[in-house]
């Protein structure tokens, strides 16, 4: 049914439903490919404390808090470091400089989202320095081809070698998971469908 995960999303509480960018997996898909998946663990276990200190809040500025606390400073901006330095390169991150992150933090929702944007307070600060068509494009984001890396076999054979030597419990689960063997190393429809290593 169409419309069904929007429909069950909107019958949870926002501390069940929201949890920024940090979860992948489905908990369905982590017990197909963790053997050790403690069903009893749930990203509310993670979440709840940071909820807890926006109390109160309106509802972006808690999704914005849960950000802050998880995804930003245990994901994106760890990976944007990284990357930065393997390449002797300075990472500058222009909107967390401390003032203009605490007149941001102050801003009104209206100012932070409409019914048809968001950023709006800062999309309209910028529009007459940049042009629309950037400044209205809808997010890209930084996707990774590995999906691409894989059926070129750039990867592969890593990836497989990474799974196999991760011992037997988890190597022969992911082999079941992707539908083939750890000995018989990476199959041909699996290699050709991009779908990562068995």
């Amino acid at each position: 049914m169409r419309g069904k995960s929007l429909l069950h999303r909107g019958s949870l509480t926002l501390e069940e439903r929201y949890y920024g960018n940090a979860r992948s997996f489905s908990d369905a898909q982590l017990r197909d490919v963790l053997p050790g998946f403690r069903e009893d663990w749930t990203h509310t276990d993670v979440t709840a404390p940071v909820y807890a200190q926006s109390a109160g809040w309106d509802p972006v500025a808690r999704m914005q808090h849960i950000d802050l606390f998880t995804w930003l400073r245990g994901d994106i901006l760890v990976k944007a470091d990284k990357m930065t330095m393997a390449n002797s390169l300075e990472l500058r991150v222009p909107f967390l400089d401390p003032e203009v992150f605490a007149v941001a933090s102050r801003l009104p929702l209206p100012a932070k989202i409409t019914r048809t944007t968001t950023k709006y307070a800062l999309r309209r600060a910028l529009e007459p320095i940049v042009p629309a068509h950037v400044l209205h494009r809808p997010k890209l984001g930084f996707p990774v081809p590995i999906r691409h890396w894989l059926r070129a076999g750039e990867l592969l054979e890593w990836a497989y070698q990474m799974v196999a030597s991760s011992g037997p419990d988890i190597s022969s689960t992911w082999a079941q998971s992707a539908g083939c063997s750890t000995t018989t190393g990476p199959a041909p429809a699996i290699t050709a469908a991009g779908c990562g290593p068995c």
